[in-house]
């Protein structure tokens, strides 16, 4: 390999994105909590989350012809497109394996190979190679990167280590494995010179020997150490190739190489031996195409890249299996695992030893536009995700990231992975769905969040309501990037989340009320559902000092809030009745934000509403700046409307029954208020037509409560919620007859 193809190697990178603590909270040395680092970094508010370049390389996204072009293909040259159907995105293993097939094709075979995934998750390959051809130059010409790991026990390098890949190497003339041979022996030599005839166990033997490693190797090799570990101050390992290329007792270096000596160095079988030798071409045909071959598969562990094909207890319609694994899947999966060594790896990655059930997430690209394989290099070398100054650390800022300028890089999407702990130290790959690039602007406000949310991350032994409403809120904060969904959900998790804080005394010496949220949540949470206009309504009272304790932006013991553990119905009479009391003679505060249409109200008298919703959306809208601009919805129908309702609300109205501005009697609506909070709806209207009277109205029909299944609550909260004035009067006149004085006055207004 050449010193141009050696730096091309280097400039191979990836991330792997650790969410360890992040997103279990689980710490393997403690109680639950979670990691300071990220609740520090979430401080930085003011600053925008954006990925890291802009753009994919030049090329890619401007079709087939363009990249040809970009690669210096000849315009006359045959190309054939060839889906690779045995490699798909949703499978770590598969999704290495296509690249490290485009790799060895672009750096062994055709220099100007294109690739790219469709719609489905197939691979393709865009090279001078038809399917015959590929499979001729893998079969016989392929000459396999050498992969060791000297540094762990079970690497073949030690006398109890299994032997039996490394010695099929070392012995064979085959001279696509001379760089195998030549780096072997090197490795060896270099653990000679330090003096070591079994496995290091010292944390400082072990680092001299990484580093020792680096220098005394070829070039060729060092792309492997880059992709294995990283050398800082200690040692740390890149989650997808485990602890330093194993995972668990699974040594993939040498593992690698019995697979290479299955396919190509014609072992011996052993007489009952249950492994039979496999055919290459055949091998790889159900390997890279998909096609079926009876004895593609052959007992041997797979680590964590293919979970279905791992084996163990409860992965067949058994008791347990023995992991099967096709030779090429594994060899071709971490040939392409070197398309992630690099520095991406030294500022990106943080995997932790295995410590967490939750090791990391691993974020793929996608891209369907063909490009070359330098093109997709430099993408794994650049890209990264980052959230102002600093770095991704879970998959929510990740999802972030693409939700606000993912799309400007030219990726279509992405496979999200979690690198899951399965038993002991073996971990498994699992799919958690695939993440499309678009934008989504509304997302941009959610940085409003991140000083307050690292602050409760940073809770020590966080109350569990606590720790549960802050896992609800990352959770509709990541669908809502995701699916593009308005920011309903999210606002409820923020609401719930600020009350349970709220209610903790621990928690307010730690962590400070949310500060007034943009006018912008307002229309991005907007789902038109009953509960957010009802909410929207009552939250327009100013209504915060009566649902926590807190002045401005700090908590205060002074203040005792109106909302208890009630319904939300009840807590916005209760709320009413108090605002009423405070108000004093003549006034009647329960104006506000007409949110409220006819259907919204059918729907709340009907006792439709989901009440824990609307609870958690009165605090989460009480949390954004007032001075919003709202329409009146459409004026509808009211003729089917609760015609009790309808007189009661004459009463209740801040406008209907005022003179000079000021309501005949606030107290006549407290008292009504009252007799329905105990449930006493006929005692409730007796009031009303008695206030009605004195200010010369009159029902255009008698009325009259005869034991009903109305919701008694929902009627109340309807009594008190700002109505669109429009709506109110035709509410109003469905029923009540305004006196000659009023019908003047309004008539003066016209």
């Amino acid at each position: 390999m050449g010193r141009r193809d050696v730096t091309r190697c280097r400039a191979r990178r990836w991330f792997r994105l650790p969410v360890d603590r992040a997103l279990t909270g689980a710490d393997a040395d403690g109680p639950t909590r979670r990691p300071a680092e990220l609740g520090r970094a979430r401080h930085c508010a003011e600053e925008s989350l954006r990925p890291v370049p802009p753009r994919l390389p030049r090329g890619i996204g401007q079709g087939g012809r363009r990249a040809r072009q970009h690669a210096g293909e000849s315009e006359d040259r045959v190309s054939h497109d060839v889906v690779l159907s045995g490699c798909v995105s949703t499978v770590l293993g598969s999704y290495l394996k296509a690249l490290g097939t485009h790799r060895l094709v672009a750096e062994q075979f055709d220099a100007s190979a294109l690739a790219c995934w469709d719609r489905s998750g197939r691979f393709h390959l865009v090279s001078s190679a038809d399917r015959d051809g590929l499979i001729d130059f893998f079969v016989h010409r392929y000459a396999p990167t050498p992969l060791v790991t000297p540094w762990n026990g079970g690497s073949g390098f030690y006398a109890s280590d299994q032997q039996s890949g490394i010695q099929a190497i070392t012995r064979c003339h085959d001279e696509r494995f001379a760089r195998y041979r030549e780096v072997i022996d090197r490795c060896r030599q270099l653990l000679a010179n330090l003096g070591l005839t079994e496995k290091p166990d010292e944390k400082e033997a072990k680092s001299r020997l990484l580093r020792h490693a680096r220098s005394y190797l070829p070039d060729d090799a060092v792309v492997w150490l880059d992709a294995a570990y990283v050398i800082g101050d200690d040692a740390r390992y890149p989650a997808l190739l485990g602890t330093g290329g194993n995972d668990g007792r699974l040594d993939f270096a040498n593992n690698f190489m019995q697979r290479l000596a299955e396919l190509f160095l014609a072992p011996k079988v052993r007489a009952g031996s249950p492994k039979r030798a496999i055919n290459a071409a055949d091998g790889f045909t159900a390997s890279v195409f998909g096609a079926p071959h009876r004895g593609a598969l052959q007992l041997a562990a797979v680590g964590q890249f293919m979970p279905a094909l791992a084996g163990g207890t409860n992965m067949t319609a058994g008791l347990k299996t023995e992991g099967r694994v096709n030779p090429w899947d594994f060899i071709l999966a971490l040939e392409g695992a070197l398309t992630f060594a690099g520095a991406a790896v030294r500022r990106l990655d943080a995997a932790r030893h295995g410590s967490a059930s939750f090791r990391c997430e691993l974020w793929l690209p996608l891209w369907r536009a063909p490009c070359t394989f330098p093109e997709i290099a430099t993408l794994f070398g650049e890209a990264r995700l980052e959230v102002g100054r600093r770095r991704a650390t879970s998959g929510l800022d990740a999802a972030r990231a693409l939700a606000t300028l993912g799309v400007d890089r030219g990726l279509d999407g992405f496979e999200r992975l979690g690198v899951l702990r399965r038993n002991g130290l073996s971990f498994l790959a699992a799919w958690l769905g695939t993440f499309e690039a678009r934008a989504v602007p509304r997302v941009d406000l959610l940085r409003e969040l991140d000083g307050w949310l690292g602050s409760i991350e940073r809770l020590d032994e966080a109350r569990p309501d606590v720790s549960a409403g802050l896992r609800r809120l990352e959770e509709a904060m990541f669908e809502a990037c995701r699916r593009d969904l308005p920011l309903t959900a999210t606002l409820a998790a923020i609401g719930n989340l600020e009350r349970v804080v709220a209610a903790s005394d621990k928690s307010r010496r730690s962590v400070r009320p949310l500060r007034t949220l943009s006018a912008a949540w307002y229309a991005a949470a907007n789902d038109g559902s009953p509960e957010y206009a009802v909410a929207s309504a009552v939250a327009s009272w100013d209504i915060r000092p009566s649902l926590e304790p807190v002045e401005g932006y700090r908590w205060s013991e002074r203040i005792r809030p109106e909302w208890t553990g009630r319904n939300a119905l009840e807590n916005i009479v209760a709320i009413a009745r108090r605002r009423i009391i405070a108000a004093g003679a003549g006034f009647l505060p329960l104006g506000g934000r007409p949110t409220v249409s006819a259907h919204v109200l059918r729907t709340l008298l009907a006792g439709a509403l989901d009440l824990d919703r609307l609870r958690d959306l009165v605090f989460g809208l009480s949390l954004i700046d007032n001075d919003v601009q709202v329409a009146p919805p459409s004026l509808e129908d009211v003729a089917d409307v609760d015609r009790i309702f309808c007189v009661l609300r004459a009463v209740t109205s801040p406008r209907f029954l005022q003179i000079d501005g000021r309501h005949p009697s606030p107290k006549t609506v407290g008292a009504i208020l009252a007799r329905l909070t105990a449930r006493d709806v006929g005692g409730a209207l007796v009031l009303a037509e008695r206030r009605l009277q004195a200010s010369g109205c009159a029902l255009r029909a008698p009325l009259r409560e005869v034991g009903s299944r109305r919701d008694v609550e929902a009627l109340a909260a309807a009594l008190v919620i700002p109505l669109p004035h429009a709506l109110e009067d035709r509410i109003i006149h469905h029923a009540v007859r305004p006196s000659t004085e009023m019908s003047e006055t309004r008539e003066a207004h016209r």
